[in-house]
């Protein structure tokens, strides 16, 4: 089962006031994806900035994907809390590393653009 289909799964067996949770994990994926892609772009445009403005705008782009990851995080481990409430599978099952959730957030977001018509 992919991703995807384990989150609608889920989605479709919590109630209804609890779907928009499930949902906020995809949502949350895309906008990780986005954070890292927008400081990975920003990092090699910043040749030209030197001192205080390279810290800055580093520490800028950082916090931001920090805040994404954090989200994305923290909106998979309540759609897993809910599936344990509701005994249905949970929607991540890997390690606790950071790293680990980024590596989810891709693999959702790429189901997405592979399942797209």
């Amino acid at each position: 089962m992919s991703n995807i289909e384990r989150i609608e799964k889920l989605a479709s067996a919590v109630d209804v006031d609890m779907q928009e949770d499930v949902e906020s994990v995809v949502i949350n994926a895309g906008k990780y994806v986005a954070a890292v892609t927008e400081m990975e772009c920003s990092v090699k445009n910043m040749q030209g900035l030197k001192g205080q403005d390279y810290r800055d705008r580093v520490s800028q782009t950082d916090t931001a994907r920090t805040r994404a990851h954090n989200a994305f995080i923290d909106a998979v481990n309540l759609a897993n809390r809910l599936a344990e409430s509701v005994n249905a599978e949970k929607i991540y099952t890997g390690s606790s590393e950071r790293r680990a959730y980024g590596d989810f957030a891709f693999a959702i977001v790429k189901e997405i653009f592979e399942s797209r018509k």
